[in-house]
């Protein structure tokens, strides 16, 4: 009796893994959707879309789960640089057991999955992060492009892609940030600070921009913008001066004599005329001799400039025009 319950249940058991192995096959409409997958992925990558190509690669995969399908996801996975990820989709693949009864299609993808893995293994790179202190190695806490690691890591190559990878260490409350890039099976070193390590940012995140030396270029060139000769800036003043009061002065001339020749006959101007025709020659004469100092000033200003040499400057001098209606002047102030 107790023979027959132990192979009743010993049958129960088979015929229960039997069901489930049947159910675990796919059936018709999940093959067509599997081949369909397939020949998409195909097309997008021969036309250059490897991520779409991988993401139907993968979808095939989940339904089918077998040589074929798993293949062509790690040699996807490889053409876009992802080694590492390529590698354990072939040890997943190849894993699993092979039968008798196999197709030729499935013996081949194992074939070219082993060539593949070999490849593979040659072509991951490393990093591998130096000691420092042994007791602050104790408490250092390591990342890897945001991923933990653990302290027993420290010595040992690290295996990554190829690319740019972010390396970051924090001891005590004090950060360190750094990027790191990594050729085809290449073995990086990395040293890790450890008592000299510099506070800097957060773990794994970039330092922040060098404001503080933006502001400083800023600093000198508003410094050597204010460094030149005292005679460049009053040459400036006197010419600014010159021109505006010329300017000025040859406007009102120009003026009061159309305003005086309209009483006139020919060259004969009437008594009540005289005195505004010699006002507008005397504006005539202070608008020449004003264009006279302004261009002398430009000239003072622009020969400083290319005879001195520039230095910090000591004082600060302003030159403010004052032109009224009897006369016009300028004023230079200056704080020493």
């Amino acid at each position: 009796m107790m023979v027959s319950k132990l192979s009743l249940g010993f049958s129960g058991f088979a015929l229960l893994f039997m069901c489930g192995l049947a159910r675990a096959q796919p059936n018709d409409a999940q093959k067509e959707t599997a081949r369909n997958l397939m020949s998409e992925a195909r097309q997008l990558r021969q036309s250059g879309d490897l991520l779409g190509a991988l993401r139907r690669f993968n979808a095939a995969d989940a339904i089918m789960n077998v040589p074929t399908t798993g293949f062509e996801v790690a040699s996807t996975q490889a053409e876009l640089g992802e080694l590492v990820e390529a590698r354990e989709t072939l040890l997943r693949m190849l894993a699993t057991p092979q039968r008798l009864d196999d197709p030729e299609p499935f013996n081949e993808a194992r074939a070219k999955a082993r060539t593949l893995d070999e490849q593979l293994a040659t072509r991951i790179g490393s990093i591998t992060l130096q000691e420092c202190g042994v007791g602050e190695m104790l408490e250092m806490e390591l990342s890897v492009d945001g991923k933990t690691l653990p302290a027993a890591m420290i010595g040992l190559p690290f295996r990554v892609n190829p690319g740019k990878h972010q390396v970051a260490t924090r001891l005590q409350g004090r950060a360190l940030w750094r990027e790191v890039e990594v050729a085809e099976g290449q073995a990086i070193e990395v040293p890790l600070e450890c008592a000299s390590t510099k506070k800097s940012a957060p773990l794994a995140t970039p330092p922040p921009a060098p404001t503080a030396t933006r502001r400083h270029k800023h600093e000198r060139l508003a410094q050597a913008s204010s460094s030149y000769p005292v005679s460049a800036y009053v040459g400036a003043g006197i010419g600014l001066l010159g021109v505006g009061v010329g300017t000025t002065t040859a406007i009102l001339a120009i003026s009061r004599k159309n305003s005086a020749v309209q009483g006139c006959v020919g060259d004969a101007c009437p008594p009540s005329t005289w005195r505004t025709l010699d006002r507008a020659e005397e504006l005539a004469t202070i608008s020449t001799v004003s264009f006279v100092v302004g261009g002398l000033g430009v000239a003072i200003m622009v020969g400083s400039l290319l005879l001195a040499k520039p230095r910090p400057a000591r004082t600060a001098w302003v030159v403010s025009p004052e032109i009224g209606r009897q006369a016009a002047r300028f004023n230079v102030t200056g704080r020493f």
